[in-house]
């Protein structure tokens, strides 16, 4: 009895053994799979917190980001190395096919350029006299083959040599240049060559002041060069070359400037102890707005002169998508969303190329996050039927997180746009390379980019995210309106698609 009870004994001992370590064994099952669960989560999560704020996807605080969050599809691939989690995450990248045939479908239709299109371009040169060239300079040279398309070729030889003698060349005499808001030089080379020179007034990652309005910012040297390179890139060829010298603020400033000038010279305090002035201008010209030197030299950013001494006028127009300058009011267009048909009614703007040109300029200013453009020029020589003049970018490049929003309101109001400037930007955005890596490579041949980068990083990879809004933007305009009425290959924009009895 003793021998068979002890028997049970174990066995009970052993099913109840066997029970615990079934339970323990599902416990422990359960618990690594809740631990495995968790952290894949945090890991998840992570990456895509990292992707969202660290990589080439900066937020823009006005959007929605459940629906123009679009992070770096690279980034995101290399990070997650399980192909399951690559194509649950990460989105497949949008080549704007459709964009893409709709500018085939529109150059399919263009016939080909007859001779009597193709005549000779008109440069400046043919309206002025002009003695022996021997004497002129390459700023000379430079603004008489500015032709009535463009301020100078792709293939310009001109460019290179004008960027270097406004490089190298000796200052003999500085002045303060008369108008604007902020302190700017007219230079004057030993050669009679002329320059505009705006001076450094704070770091490369300084970004504007929250709560500020568009005209209470300081210019940004920067800001000129990074225009110029980007107008280049964009292929429009209607901005003055720009480039970055330093300059001696006592050899080449004080002591060949004018007085009115160097009366507003002095010493900061210790211990900077830095040369400043602050001229004479009638807003941001006082001794509570100096520019300071880093000791004895400041970065400069000098543009070239436009041709004013050819006695060619620069006529200004106001743009019609000018922002409000009244803090109470809004403008006309940021209330009427059909606004852009009263735009093409005007004179000026039912035909040709001038709509068109202020499509590339608003395009333009949204690129480089400028929100106080409130005039375009034109050089009044040509007439009617020529480029918009972009000058005056100091204001550029000031928030690199944020996207002004509004200057994209001239294309999504009257949905026309060039079809050489759509196609370049879809180069930008489907590669080789994207624009930001272009800018580094064209700003590389600054001389400031030798001391630190023109741009500050930032700023670079906002232009791939607005390229991207850009197209975006632009994908509903044909997807509402026939592709004829919102792609031009040529300036060929007319009023046709309006109602013609509509009266505004």
């Amino acid at each position: 009895m003793k021998t068979v009870c002890r028997i049970q004994c174990n066995e009970q001992r052993n099913g109840v053994t066997n029970k615990m370590f079934v339970r323990l064994r599902r416990s422990i099952f359960i618990g690594f799979s809740v631990f495995v669960v968790v952290i894949t989560i945090i890991l998840i999560g992570k990456i895509h917190n990292d992707i969202r704020f660290t990589s080439d996807y900066l937020l823009t605080p006005k959007f929605d980001l459940a629906t123009n969050f679009q992070p770096n599809i690279a980034e995101c691939q290399r990070k997650l190395s399980f192909n399951f989690l690559t194509q649950t995450i990460c989105p497949v990248k949008d080549l704007y096919h459709d964009l893409q045939d709709a500018i085939e479908y529109i150059e399919s239709k263009e016939p080909p350029q007859t001779d009597s299109q193709s005549e000779k371009v008109v440069t400046l040169s043919d309206f002025f006299s002009i003695g022996s060239k021997e004497e002129l300079t390459v700023l000379d040279k430079f603004n008489l083959a500015i032709k009535q398309t463009e301020l100078y070729s792709a293939n310009s030889t001109l460019v290179d040599e004008l960027l270097h003698d406004m490089s190298t060349r000796k200052i003999v005499r500085v002045y303060e240049k008369n108008g604007g808001t902020q302190i700017k030089f007219r230079i004057i080379f030993d050669n009679g060559m002329f320059a505009i020179a705006k001076p450094m007034r704070f770091p490369r990652d300084w970004e504007i002041f929250p709560n500020q309005i568009q005209y209470a910012e300081f210019e940004r040297h920067t800001a000129e060069i990074a225009a110029y390179h980007l107008d280049r890139i964009l292929g429009f060829r209607r901005t003055m070359p720009v480039i970055g010298r330093i300059l001696n603020v006592t050899s080449e400033i004080f002591e060949i400037a004018n007085r009115n000038l160097t009366n507003t010279f002095f010493m900061s305090p210790e211990p900077e102890h830095n040369y400043c002035f602050y001229g004479t201008c009638k807003q941001y010209c006082s001794i509570h707005h100096p520019v300071c030197a880093n000791g004895d030299l400041i970065e400069t950013a000098f543009i070239a002169y436009l041709p004013f001494y050819f006695d060619a006028e620069v006529v200004e127009y106001q743009h019609p998508w000018r922002k409000s300058y009244d803090r109470k009011r809004k403008a006309i267009w940021e209330r009427d969303p059909k606004y852009c048909d009263r735009v093409k009614r005007w004179e000026e703007y039912k035909e040709g190329r001038r709509l068109l040109d202020l499509m590339d300029l608003s395009l333009f200013d949204f690129l480089t996050g400028n929100k106080d453009r409130h005039h375009y020029a034109v050089l009044k020589s040509f007439g009617k039927d020529t480029f918009f003049l972009n000058y005056d970018n100091g204001r550029a490049f000031g928030r690199s997180y944020y996207d002004e929003i509004m200057n994209l309101m001239p294309l999504s109001q009257c949905c026309v746009i060039r079809s050489s400037t759509l196609k370049t930007l879809l180069s930008f955005h489907n590669g080789p390379k994207p624009l930001s890596q272009l800018m580094r490579e064209s700003m590389a041949s600054d001389p400031l980019d030798a001391l630190a980068p023109v741009l500050w990083e930032p700023h670079l990879e906002a232009l791939d995210r607005r390229v991207d809004l850009i197209l975006s933007t632009f994908r509903k305009c044909i997807k509402t309106s026939p592709i004829d009425d919102v792609i031009y290959s040529r300036d060929n924009f007319g009023v046709k698609s309006l109602d013609s009895t509509q009266d505004f």
